[in-house]
């Protein structure tokens, strides 16, 4: 009875504890006065939970994306030399009082590859043991013979070590992946780096994909070493390392006992650690690098001296780079991170364009590399400028020839009778809902007419379903749509409803039918993902080209556009391919255009198609070139309130209309 009694008092605990309210949970526990036993008890919960919660608000670290010198024997350092490593935080959480410091800390260390387990009941490869036998020697665990034999008093040392690093069961054998390979790692490292970050005036924070660098000092030992993080950071009520200048870049040193620190953290979470990467120490001399200097510029100017535009420009965002001193063959590549995940090709160009830059925390990257002697390739640690932008920057698309833009001028013209086997479109367009919550549309009839007028004089079979059509006649006239496709065929899915976030998924978005309710979106609303299953059959039949139009609020949920550029219609018409437009971002809204009693994107979206959208001249208009009208347009008219999106559903072609 007194342990069910203290079961649930201590269920109310950690509800309580996770609502920050612990001094009510206190006075809860002690209004058990009957049971003496059962309030010591209870007590001692407290102060456990109490520590495991802030363990928990303590936080973590998650990074990714490791860039930066030292990375592969390719690219090996002197011993004693400093290297930059660079990598991103996917997030990390902390929450140290204002007066205390929270730090990052790193471990440099020899990597001890085994095969198989070593031990009692162990595979005991003799190359194994014999490493494990040299590895708890040094440490002062094992007295024998280092001779591969995996005998008693190696397992004895083995449990003595497991023991002291504080294993509940012992059990005399070490596994590759295991906690007593991973503790022997931390006692094993030849140094260790902690870093500081500097937001600890904040009580709770998270933050994304931050990008952060430390300079470390190479191992005086040739060899290839680890260079791990831990997943927790070190709280301290004071700081710890004084700065110091190696070679004319900073490096943080840490007293022995700072470092005995360090390194019983690493210990006591032998297993919360990540690897960055591999840094190899040259056992010859590495050649000295050029001293050449990588320099950023934003619109001709030094970045942050100016603030990063938003909303709308007529000019794109202009990144250029140089080098200082100047250097024959030095090539570069670039990155928008994280809109571009991948690095561009590299090449001799110094200058990147940007129609769009989306909201949020951006970083954008240049590498350089150069040849050696030998021909062999070097990159440099990459230059980077970090900002954030609280709307989206959209750019009016330049109007510019063919050749000019890049792409290769053809004598003939595209042929669409040629492209294409048929052209068909289903127009669905919810006017009326059951559930008042969501309220008439009735300029959506002017929207699907505008479109269907348009279509129609580019060669499409159009179909049209308006009015109250509820999810099973929508799914009905998509799956009939299928049927009737066929190989090269040309298909345009046109939507406008409302369109609205999960209240409890924020990362699932609904279209609304008629008989749609807010309250129960997954019965008769469409689920986005729905959406694109029902797009991916008609893929599979064959089409050569698909176009999915959303025009509804947070339509553009999972969307990634990634800045297109012109390409030649020739070659996206021949091969195929798939997209999906939004009218805006996600958590944006969908915004009418009252003068018009249309919606403004629907508006542009028709405009565009009507021949305003053709940027290249060539009488062609892609895809890309419908979006970068579109969306700057869009953008203009709602003062970046509403910024549509593109995304690939898949291959690299591009749906065209031809304006002859």
């Amino acid at each position: 009875m007194h342990k069910d009694r203290c079961r649930k008092v201590a269920g109310k605990l950690v509800l309580r504890a996770a609502v920050a309210n612990p001094l009510s949970t206190w006075r809860r526990l002690t209004e058990v006065k009957k049971h003496r036993f059962l309030v010591i008890v209870c007590h001692l919960t407290v102060i456990m939970l109490f520590i495991t919660v802030n363990q928990l608000l303590a936080g973590g670290f998650y990074a990714h994306d490791v860039t930066g010198t030292g990375l592969s024997p390719q690219d090996p350092v002197n011993p004693g030399d400093v290297s930059r490593i660079c990598f991103y935080l996917e997030g990390y959480l902390y929450s140290p009082p204002q007066d205390q410091y929270a730090y990052m800390v790193f471990s440099i260390g020899r990597d001890i590859p085994l095969s198989g387990s070593v031990g009692r009941g162990g595979v005991n490869r003799e190359a194994d043991v014999r490493a494990m036998q040299e590895h708890l020697r040094k440490l002062g665990f094992y007295s024998g013979e280092v001779d591969g034999i995996a005998g008693d008093d190696f397992a004895q040392a083995i449990e003595a070590f497991q023991d002291n690093i504080g294993l509940s069961k012992p059990d005399g054998r070490v596994d590759p992946d295991g906690k007593s390979i991973s503790a022997l790692r931390s006692e094993l490292q030849s140094d260790v780096v902690a870093m500081l970050f500097r937001e600890t005036e904040r009580h709770a924070s998270t933050y994304d994909q931050m990008k952060q660098c430390i300079n470390v000092v190479a191992p005086s030992v040739p060899g290839v070493y680890m260079v791990d993080c831990s997943f927790y950071p070190l709280i301290l009520n004071y700081s710890i390392g004084r700065q110091d200048t190696v070679d004319g870049l900073p490096v943080v040193r840490l007293s022995d006992g700072e470092k005995r620190l360090v390194v019983k953290h690493f210990k006591d979470y032998p297993l919360d650690r990540g690897r960055l990467c591999n840094l190899h120490v040259a056992s010859a001399p590495v050649k000295p690098p050029p001293s050449f200097a990588l320099y950023l510029r934003v619109n001709d100017e030094t970045p942050a001296l100016k603030p990063m535009p938003t909303g709308s420009s007529e000019s794109p965002v202009k990144f250029s780079w140089l080098i200082r001193p100047e250097e024959d063959g030095v090539q570069y590549r670039y990155r928008l991170f994280p809109d571009d995940t991948l690095w561009s090709e590299w090449d001799t160009l110094t200058l990147a364009e940007y129609f769009f830059i989306g909201p949020g925390g951006h970083t954008f990257e240049v590498a350089a590399r150069y040849q050696d002697d030998a021909g062999t390739w070097h990159e440099r640690p990459p230059a980077d400028f970090q900002f954030v932008l609280k709307r989206a920057f959209v750019s009016e698309p330049q109007v510019i020839p063919k050749a000019k833009a890049g792409i290769a001028t053809t004598d003939g013209t595209v042929d669409t009778g040629n492209v294409y086997a048929n052209s068909r479109a289903l127009l669905v367009g919810i006017t009326e809902f059951e559930d008042p919550a969501f309220l008439p549309l009735p300029f959506i009839n002017d929207d699907i007419e505008a479109v269907r007028k348009q279509l129609k004089q580019y060669g499409f079979e159009v179909e049209v379903l308006k009015g109250q059509p509820d999810r099973d006649a929508v799914v009905s006239k998509i799956e009939e749509l299928t049927a009737k496709t066929r190989e090269n065929d040309r298909i345009i899915i046109y939507f406008s409803t409302h369109g609205f976030q999960d209240t409890d998924v924020s990362s699932r978005a609904y279209l609304a039918t008629h008989n749609c309710s807010l309250g129960q979106p997954s019965v008769n609303c469409i689920d986005l993902d729905c959406m694109e299953q029902l797009t991916d059959r008609i893929i599979q039949k064959g089409a050569k080209h698909l176009l999915v139009i959303l025009d509804a609020c947070s339509s553009g949920l999972g969307v990634i556009d990634k800045s297109p550029q012109y390409s030649d219609a020739r070659t996206i018409s021949a091969r195929k391919g798939a997209h999906v437009l939004t009218a805006g971002m996600a958590e944006q809204q969908a915004q009418m255009d009252t003068r018009l009693h249309m919606s403004t994107f629907t508006h542009f979206l028709v405009e565009g198609l009507s021949g305003a959208a053709d940027y290249t001249k060539d009488s062609v208009i892609s895809v890309t070139e419908l979006l970068l009208y579109v969306r700057y347009n869009v953008a203009r008219q709602t003062e970046g309130e509403q910024t549509p999106m593109m995304g690939r559903l898949k291959g690299p072609g591009e749906m065209i209309f031809d304006l002859r």
